[in-house]
C-alpha cells in the first residue's frame, strides 16, 4: 500500500474517531441532564436538582452539589430578540464578606448602560441571589434571597422568602424543551417592588437565560 493510501486512512480513522468521541460527550451531557429529573411513571417531570451550571450556561458534570466554579461566559438570550449580551465570569471574595465567593454578571441597557451585578449562593443554599447591583453610576447593596432557584425543586413549587422585597419563585415548568433544546427551566419571579416587575425566565443547558416573559 502507497504511503498517499496509508494517509488517508488514517485520515478517515481520524475523522471516525472524532465523531465518536463528539457522540460521546453529547450523550454525557445529555445524560447528566436526563438524571437530573424524578419523573413519574407516565413520565411527567415531578422533582429536579438544578445546579448553579444551568444559570451561568457552562457544562456541568452531573454532581449534586452548589458551587461557584471559575467562568468566563457571554451567551444572549433569544426571547426578547433585542435583549443585550450577558457576560458572567468569577468567582471572586465578595468586598463586604470575603470569605463569600460571587459572580459576576454584566449586560449593557439603553436606559441604564452598563449593569454590574454580584451574586452569590444564599444560607438556604436553594437559590443564587444578587447582593450588588450597579446602574448608571448608582450602587445598590441588596440581600435578595433569590434570583434564580437552586437544588431540588418540585414541579409547580413556590417559595415564598422573607427578604426585603419579598421574593417569590414559582416553577412554571420543570423540565421541557424550549427552541429545540431540552431541560429547559421556566420560573416566575416576583417581589413587592414595582421596579422589579412580574417575569418569567427560561434557562437552557448549555445556554443559561434564554428568554424573558413579561407579564
Amino acid at each position: 500500500m502507497g504511503a498517499r493510501h496509508r494517509a488517508a486512512r488514517l485520515l478517515v480513522f481520524g475523522a471516525v474517531c472524532l465523531v465518536l468521541l463528539w457522540g460521546a460527550g453529547r450523550g454525557l451531557a445529555s445524560s447528566v441532564w436526563d438524571d437530573a429529573t424524578e419523573r413519574d411513571a407516565a413520565g411527567t417531570p415531578v422533582r429536579r436538582f438544578i445546579p448553579v451550571e444551568l444559570w451561568t450556561g457552562a457544562e456541568w458534570d452531573g454532581e449534586r452539589v452548589l458551587a461557584l466554579t471559575p467562568e468566563r461566559l457571554s451567551h444572549k438570550p433569544s426571547i426578547p430578540a433585542d435583549h443585550p449580551v450577558i457576560t458572567i465570569e468569577g468567582p471572586e471574595p465578595w468586598a463586604e464578606d470575603p470569605s463569600v465567593m460571587v459572580l459576576k454578571r454584566a449586560r449593557r441597557s439603553g436606559r441604564s448602560g452598563e449593569i454590574v451585578q454580584l451574586f452569590r449562593i444564599n444560607a438556604q443554599g436553594d437559590g443564587i441571589g444578587r447582593v450588588t447591583d450597579v446602574r448608571q453610576s448608582r450602587r445598590r447593596e441588596s440581600a435578595e434571597a433569590s434570583k434564580f432557584p437552586l437544588g431540588w425543586w418540585r414541579a409547580g413549587e413556590t417559595r415564598a422568602y422573607d427578604d426585603r422585597q419579598l421574593t417569590r419563585i414559582i416553577i412554571e415548568e420543570l423540565d421541557y424543551v424550549f427552541l429545540s433544546v431540552p431541560h429547559a427551566l421556566r420560573f416566575r419571579w416576583q417581589t413587592n417592588l414595582k421596579s422589579d416587575g412580574d417575569n418569567s425566565y427560561v434557562f437552557a443547558p448549555g445556554r443559561g437565560l434564554v428568554a424573558v416573559f413579561h407579564h
